[in-house]
Formats: structure tokens, C-alpha cells, sequence
């Protein structure tokens, strides 16, 4: 990365916090099904009121709930995301969006058969790239299929329009040993599982780095040997971007 694209990079960091003092856009993960629930905490971290509307959507992008909650200062509340979207049958996960004029911070928790495996702590606003247009945006996270561990990824899309994206998957020695392309429907996830597609025999671990052109929502799922959820990562932080 030359010194000009590190700059670039560092002044679209600070000039997105400013951009989005007004309003913010936050893009979460959810898994509503049988075995898996998703609890989202959210905390009012003003010392004045404020509100955060959510909209809850499955896999494919079509909208299940909106919802919309008022908080006091530096209070938190539960929103229980298998509730909002009882109605559904079957297996429903993807995006949850969340809007507000607030500081606010989330904690996704992620329930397996009641018991609750993982949280991941948000607290980084999307940065909308209708601001600061840039032709791609670059995101990276660890993988192992090794048997005894096993990895699955999605690429979620926080946008109304539509998102293109690349997928590298990296072994130890920086060969790819796999590469997908997504195509994204507005608010629609991409789901991969790099286990299955690898093989849990060919013991591959390295990175996964995604090329998008709009900012997304990068989730990562840890499994054990018995395929049991022991982790999740959720990424909205690129690490390059290409004017």
C-alpha cells in the first residue's frame, strides 16, 4: 500500500465518524432457527434519550420485522430477534440493520439448543459509500479446516442496492485454494462453508480476504470436530480500500 493510499485510508476513517454524527447505520448478524437464537443488547451510550430503529431481514433479503425501541441515558435493552420474526417457519438468518441518531453499542449473542455459545461486542457505524465512493473495499478473516476445527463464512449486504464481491481463500502458504464470486441482492447474505468446500481431511488453514464494492458485513463461524459453534467473528473494519 503506497503512503497516499495509507493517507487516503486514514482521512476516510476520521471523515466517516464525522459524516455520520447525524445519523448512524449498523449492520449485525443473526441466526433464527430450531437449534440457534440470536439475542442483540444494545446500550444508549449518550447522557440524553435516544431511539434505534431495527429492521430484520432473512437470507435472501426479504424484510421479517421492524421494530423500534427508546432508550434513557447509558440504559441497555434485550431485543430477542427469534421473537420478532415468530412467524416464520424453518431456518432464518441474516441481516439485522440497525438506524439511530445516537451513540449507541450492541452485543450480539448467539444461543445453541438455549445455551448461549458466543457474543460479539459492535460498536463501529457502517460507513455509507454514497460519502466517500471508493471502487472496492477490502476485508480479511482467519479460517481452519483441520478436522478438528472447521470454518464457515457469509458476506452480508447492509445496502438496499446491490453488492459484488470476491472471495480468496488462502492457505498457510499464501496459495488460493479456493475463490468464489457473490453477487448480493440488496440486504441479502452469501453463506460459505469452507470445511465442506475444502475438505476437513486437507488440514487448510490461512485467510480470507474479500473484495467489495460496497462496504459489507464479514461474519465468521468457528465450529468444533462435533460441528459445534464455539465462535463468531463479525467485521465491518476494511483494510485497504481502491480509489
Amino acid at each position: 500500500m503506497t503512503r497516499g493510499r495509507v493517507a487516503a485510508a486514514c482521512f476516510l476513517l476520521v471523515c466517516g465518524a464525522f459524516l455520520l454524527t447525524t445519523g448512524r447505520s449498523f449492520a449485525l448478524y443473526h441466526e433464527s432457527m430450531p437449534e440457534h437464537s440470536t439475542a442483540v443488547v444494545v446500550t444508549n451510550l449518550d447522557s440524553v434519550v435516544t431511539s434505534v430503529a431495527f429492521s430484520v431481514y432473512d437470507a435472501y433479503g426479504a424484510l421479517q420485522s421492524r421494530s423500534e425501541i427508546v432508550l434513557d441515558a447509558q440504559a441497555s435493552e434485550a431485543l430477542f430477534i427469534d421473537g420478532m420474526i415468530e412467524a416464520v417457519v424453518g431456518t432464518t438468518w441474516g441481516l439485522v440493520s440497525a438506524e439511530t441518531e445516537g451513540h449507541v453499542a450492541f452485543g450480539v449473542w448467539i444461543a445453541v439448543d438455549g445455551a448461549w455459545r458466543c457474543v460479539e461486542n459492535v460498536a463501529t457505524a457502517l460507513l455509507d459509500p454514497t460519502d466517500l465512493p471508493y471502487s472496492a473495499y477490502w476485508y480479511t478473516v482467519d479460517y481452519a479446516s483441520t478436522g478438528s476445527r472447521k470454518s464457515q463464512v457469509g458476506v452480508v449486504n447492509p445496502w438496499s442496492e446491490p453488492v459484488s464481491a470476491e472471495m480468496e481463500v488462502h492457505d498457510a502458504s499464501g496459495a488460493i485454494a479456493a475463490h468464489f464470486g457473490l453477487n448480493l441482492d440488496g440486504h441479502a447474505s452469501g453463506f460459505y462453508d469452507l470445511s465442506g468446500g475444502l475438505g476437513t481431511d486437507s488440514m487448510l488453514w490461512g485467510s480470507v480476504v474479500v473484495r467489495a464494492t460496497a462496504p459489507v458485513l464479514l461474519v465468521a463461524e468457528y465450529r468444533d470436530d462435533a460441528s459445534t459453534l464455539i465462535d463468531i467473528d463479525m467485521t465491518t473494519k476494511f483494510f485497504f480500500i481502491e480509489e
